[in-house]
């Protein structure tokens, strides 16, 4: 795979993600969405860390420094919500 057809996938998943970041407001599971008016700066950038949280568990665990496993696939996912979450940040501003 050429690192523009990766670019793409990755930008797609990213796209994915912010949707599904929607969807759970629409649901009533988050009041906003990092482009959302109603959030503090300093709300948000706790988002972002929380998430940051997460990748680095998925590191400990390729470590094997936890139990909580750490694959690939998990690490890309957090990798997609963090950068999800830096788009939602960027399209409030």
């Amino acid at each position: 795979m050429t690192m523009t057809e990766r670019l793409a996938q990755a930008v797609a998943d990213v796209a994915i993600e912010r949707r599904r970041q929607e969807d759970l407001k629409r649901q009533g599971r988050f009041a906003y969405t990092l482009a959302d008016d109603g959030m503090t700066d300093f709300q948000r950038l706790a988002c972002i860390a929380e998430e940051i949280g997460e990748v680095s568990r998925c590191l400990l665990g390729r470590a094997g420094l936890t139990t909580d496993g750490g694959t690939d696939a998990m690490l890309r996912a957090e990798l997609c919500q963090v950068a999800a979450l830096a788009v939602a940040w960027m399209e409030r501003l």
